[in-house]
């Protein structure tokens, strides 16, 4: 029962850890994400877009929690954590797939 109270313990440890990985990631990357995703016209104003698209990541936060604590509840907490872990990284690859404003104009923050 302890190793397993300790695997558990060690996999939501290392999945929080991913997540604030992630959300670091952006964070650091904000102002290139800003000037790829938004009008370049104006550096400061293409920064607080990418800042807004970032603090909306905290306001869905509970509602992620709400839909993966019934996942956990319905088909255990490691399908939980397997799925919102696979999601981070394949959300977080697709959007270096994405095209840039200058490709695409008003497209790029909308995608």
């Amino acid at each position: 029962e302890s190793k397993r109270l300790a695997k558990v313990v060690t996999a939501s440890a290392l999945g929080n850890i991913l997540e604030w990985f992630d959300f670091g990631v952006f964070a650091y990357f904000a102002s290139e994400i800003g000037a790829s995703f938004f009008p370049p016209s104006d550096a400061a104003s293409s920064l607080m877009q990418a800042f807004a698209v970032f603090g909306g990541a905290f306001f869905i936060r509970p509602l992620g929690g709400v839909l993966f604590g019934i996942l956990g509840d319905t088909y255990g907490r490691k399908t939980a954590l397997t799925v919102s872990v696979i999601m981070m990284g394949a959300s977080t690859f697709l959007m270096g797939c994405l095209p840039t404003y200058r490709d695409v104009g008003v497209w790029a923050p909308l995608l």
